[in-house]
């Protein structure tokens, strides 16, 4: 019977040293610290007057060790004139350093598997004009290769010619597999030394892997500096108090206006026709509203006139108080619109029947422009954040059918001595199909001879995992290794590591097969003693004739059990990098939330009277907001604009005109005129300014003067100067008449200043206010609304193959993050807005550096064979607790993977980047070649990965095992009977 595979997992074990050769004990490896143990007595004479760059470099013990150990290489590169320096492959293969070694190493390649140590010790004398044995003479060899372990170990620190670097190594393999044919005996043949490309060079033990660059900032995205809210508050605040000291000024001078008002006019002479010939009129005129250096100047503070005078530009010997509170308001308005747009909306998100919102001051990253330039950071080549490295033995479960056993007692039948007996039953079995027509079938069979399928061992085996795997929560299972299980030795390098790690392997195994052995029998048994109902319908008819027989008859029935061996086969090992990444859906859900997102639900608004605003503060209650200080209804339009309210009007006006004009040209002697001026509603009078003009008359002809009663107010001029004069605050209309004596013609023009009434200034005041409330508590509704369906209408990819997907980005990119060491911030080989189109266009200057580090990470590890577990909710920040405690999805592993505070992640590396890895961990240096350099720590791993032989079945007994599967066959055993019971097929012993 051919082997059937059960199931597979991968079994997590440190690495243990395997000889990479059976046949003699020959090293597998060269140490520099070992060689240079071994010459330390001649070392001086090595160095022939100037220190070993390995030497200096140990040297160095405190402070960025990394940054030291790169200046000091740099150093060494630069001389390049140097006697010391390789600084080619030229210079490598001349006579001066190691002519002929690569001739040597093309035909040892070609060569191993049949040469001697006399075809290769001619060889050596041909290529190089050397002797073999002149190897380990001080003067010749071995200073040059100590020479290059310098140079190897610099190209190795920071990376010049990668070329370069893999013949230095190539040179000093062939110096060290020399030295052992030179030692070796003629006879075996060479090869069964080592092979040429299976040589480890190890690297100095106190200077790699190399340590990590100290206390250096990771790469972050460059931020603009913060906008100063506190600066502009304050200017604001300056420029309220000027507001209100200008305001109070402006009531002051009302106030004295109307305290010196103008005498009547008096007629003191009547001429002949019986019109006015003479006036006496008081000339004195109403106060402007000027501040001066001896009017009004001590109401104002010394910063008010700073300001007025120096940022808005006012003449300081006067002031013009009106214009003065126009300019801050325009000033105000201004500042305000310089100030960043301060969101008063959350973006929020409904996920697993919560709602996350994200607050205000972490919007500003968020509303960045798409197509913008970006310049990113330069690679760190820090070294990678990797807790363990492991090896994993891919293990099978094998089973093959090995023999059918009698199982357990089915039924006894018993027929007496001279009996007959029969038995006819009729059993009808029924089941529904969903068909169009409905059909029966009916057939006949002994239940003796019926069968039925077993259960699948595989199957439910596989079962058996995913159940484990799913009481554990968050643990993944992949198709090619199934789960990933340590063994005890994981940790720790022991030299009995493999032997457990089978141990474990096995019990594991048999674990499985064994819980789904017992599986297997409880559902059969069941099947046993349970009627199915089918459409069919069974007439069953037993006769026992035991008629002149001379016993009685017993016949047994047995239950027929299958028995499988099963054995545990290795596939294969990889490489295994084990990372602990925290809160692995962090991005996932702010990914999620952010404002230019799909969001289903609409942003939650903040109630504006609770809001703390960097600069407006709260929205007060209309009673208490000063909203007739002309700064504050600037700041009532800005809430009204930050919650979208449009159904507000502006303010009321500071200041209204109403105004009528008068012109007459006739030939008599004096002109009358009544008129009113209607003041609009909302507003109060405060001035009128009359400007006066004639065209017959002067001020010395007698008789010539205007003489006005504006409201309550009589004011006359026979000078024909304009007049202004203060008003009382009406509300509706001022009266005025006007008489004009001895012109032949005049023209007047009537102004009425009038600002906003109290009452108008409150109305306006509630009516905003209560649209900004009724538009904050209308879409708080909204997202209300919205919650209650956020079930239905909104979710996260948490089913199926979306989801999945969505985990395994997530896991792969933080992965990344800390194999890195960095965030991505490197990778800008994409320009935007290029040309007259703006059309975003590839860098290809750029696109060969970030190419290799896409390729090396997507390349060298098998992603898609990722394993991981996720942790509980209290490993990650605490404020987070609450809601990550609360999601609840329908997919249990996506529901760990929201919930989780951290992940184990252990991610394979394909066999081919075994080395190229290792050589990014000891370096931080991205490769693809396969370069035999490794550090002291990571060479038993190297060698137990190199000595893999596909597949190895696991031959201790122990490691082989029965499982019985029982069946639906029955089996008839009469032990009363003279012949021998039928035996059932056995396929192996």
């Amino acid at each position: 019977m051919a082997n059937e595979e059960v199931f597979r997992f991968a079994q997590l074990r440190a690495p243990q040293k395997v000889s990479l050769t059976k046949e003699v004990s020959i090293p597998d490896s060269v140490s520099w610290d070992k060689k240079h143990q071994d010459h330390i007595a001649n070392i001086v004479t090595i160095r022939n007057g100037s220190d070993l760059l390995i030497e200096t470099l140990n040297a160095i013990v405190t402070g960025d060790i990394r940054t030291q150990y790169e200046t000091t290489v740099t150093t060494y590169h630069a001389a390049d004139s140097s006697a010391n320096y390789i600084k080619n492959i030229k210079t490598l293969y001349s006579s001066t350093w190691f002519k002929g070694f690569d001739l040597m190493n093309d035909w040892i390649d070609a060569n191993y598997n049949n040469a001697t140590k006399t075809e290769y010790t001619s060889k050596f004398n041909e290529f190089t004009g050397n002797n073999l044995t002149d190897l380990e003479e001080i003067l010749i060899y071995l200073r040059k290769i100590f020479r290059a372990w310098d140079n190897l170990v610099a190209q190795i620190i920071k990376l010049k010619d990668e070329k370069l670097r893999e013949e230095i190594a190539q040179v000093i393999k062939v110096y060290e597999y020399s030295l052992l044919v030179s030692q070796a005996l003629s006879d075996p043949p060479i090869n069964s030394l080592f092979r040429l490309t299976g040589y480890l060079l190890i690297l100095p033990d106190q200077i790699f892997p190399l340590p990590v660059y100290p206390d250096k900032p990771l790469p972050s995205t460059t931020t603009p500096p913060p906008f100063d809210y506190a600066a502009l508050s304050a200017t604001i605040a300056n420029y309220k108090l000027a507001s209100t000291e200008l305001k109070t000024v402006q009531t002051y001078q009302v106030q004295d206006n109307y305290a010196v008002d103008i005498d009547p006019i008096e007629v003191t002479t009547w001429g002949a026709d019986n019109y006015p010939s003479a006036f006496v009129v008081t000339a004195t005129q109403p106060k402007n509203n000027l501040v001066t250096s001896t009017n009004y100047t001590e109401m104002l503070t010394s910063n008010t006139h700073t300001l007025l005078t120096t940022d808005l530009r006012m003449d300081s010997s006067a002031i013009h108080v009106d214009q003065g509170i126009v300019r801050i308001e325009n000033k105000v308005t201004q500042l305000l619109n310089t100030m960043p747009t301060v969101e008063v909306y959350m973006p929020a998100v409904a996920y697993g029947g919560i709602v996350a919102t994200i607050p205000p001051d972490c919007i500003a990253t968020l509303n960045t422009d798409p197509c913008g330039n970006y310049t990113g950071s330069e690679w760190t080549n820090n070294s990678p954040l990797i807790e363990n490295l492991f090896v994993a033995d891919l293990k099978v479960v094998n089973k093959r059918l090995k023999r059918y056993e009698k199982g357990e007692i089915a039924h006894i039948e018993n027929v007496l001595k001279n009996e007959l007996r029969s038995r006819e039953w009729r059993k009808t079995n029924r089941v529904s199909e969903e068909l169009t027509s409905l059909t029966e079938d009916f057939s006949q069979s002994t239940n003796e001879t019926s069968t039925t399928e077993s259960s699948s061992l595989s199957v439910e085996s596989s079962n058996v995992v995913n159940q484990a795997s799913n009481a554990s929560a968050g643990i993944s299972i992949t198709g090619s290794y199934g789960v990933v299980s340590a063994t005890a030795t994981a940790h720790y390098g022991t030299s009995n590591s493999k032997t457990n790690s089978n141990s474990n392997a096995s019990n594991f195994a048999k674990e499985v097969t064994t819980r789904a052995q017992n599986i297997i029998s409880k559902r059969v048994s069941l099947k046993r003693t349970t009627s199915s109902f089918e459409e069919i319908q069974e007439i069953i008819k037993n006769e026992f004739n035991n008629l002149g027989g001379e016993r009685n008859i017993a016949g047994i029935y047995h239950w027929v059990d299958k028995v499988y061996e099963c054995n545990l086969v290795n596939y294969g090992k990889r490489l295994m990098i084990e990372m602990t990444l925290p809160e692995p859906a962090s991005f996932y859900v702010f990914s999620k939330s952010q404002v230019d997102g799909p969001s289903i639900l609409p942003p939650k608004p903040i109630d504006p009277t609770k809001l703390y605003h960097p600069v407006l503060g709260n929205l007060a209650d209309p009673t208490t907001f000063v909203l007739t200080n002309p700064v504050s209804k600037i700041e009532y339009l800005k809430w009204a604009s930050l919650y979208g309210v449009t159904n507000v009007g502006l303010p009321p006006q500071s200041k209204l005109i109403v105004s009528k004009s008068y012109s007459l040209h006739e030939e008599v002697w004096y002109h009358v005129k009544n008129e009113e001026i209607t003041i609009p509603n909302g507003f109060k009078a405060i001035k009128c300014i009359l400007t006066l003009g004639s065209t017959w008359g002067a001020p010395d002809l007698d008789g010539v003067g205007f003489f006005f009663n504006v409201g309550k107010h009589a004011v006359g001029t026979v000078s024909g100067h304009n007049i202004e004069l203060a008003l009382d605050g009406e509300t509706t209309n001022v009266p005025i008449s006007f008489f004009a004596s001895r012109m032949r013609g005049f023209f007047i023009n009537i102004q009425i200043e009038c600002s906003p009434t109290e009452e108008a200034i409150n109305e306006w005041n509630i009516k905003t206010y209560n649209a900004i409330i009724s538009k904050y508590e209308k879409d708080l509704d909204d997202f209300n609304a919205a919650v209650e369906n956020a079930g239905q209408t909104f979710a996260f990819d948490t089913n199926g193959a979306v989801g999945e997907q969505v985990m395994r980005n997530e896991l792969k990119k933080r992965s990344i993050e800390m194999l890195s060491q960095q965030r991505f911030e490197s990778f800008d080989s994409t320009i935007y807005k290029q040309g007259a189109n703006k059309y975003p266009e590839i860098d290809f200057t750029k696109v060969k550096e970030d190419a290799k580090y896409i390729k090396f990470f997507e390349n060298s590890f098998d992603w898609e064979n990722m394993t991981f577990e996720f942790y509980p909710y209290f490993w990650g920040r605490k404020p987070r607790w609450l809601t990550l405690m609360k999601f609840e999805g329908a997919d249990q592993n996506f529901t760990s993977f929201m919930q989780a505070g951290a992940a184990k992640v252990v991610v394979p590396v394909k066999p081919e980047f075994t080395k190229s890895i290792l050589h990014y961990i000891n370096t931080s240096q991205v490769s693809f070649t396969n370069s035999d350099f490794v550090a002291p720590e990571h060479h038993n791993l190297l060698l137990d990965l190199r000595d893999a032989e596909i597949p190895t079945t696991i031959e201790e007994v122990d490691d082989k095992w029965e499982i019985k599967i029982p069946t639906t066959h029955i089996f008839l055993s009469n032990p009363t009977d003279d012949d021998e019971d039928p035996q059932l097929p056995e396929y192996f012993s």
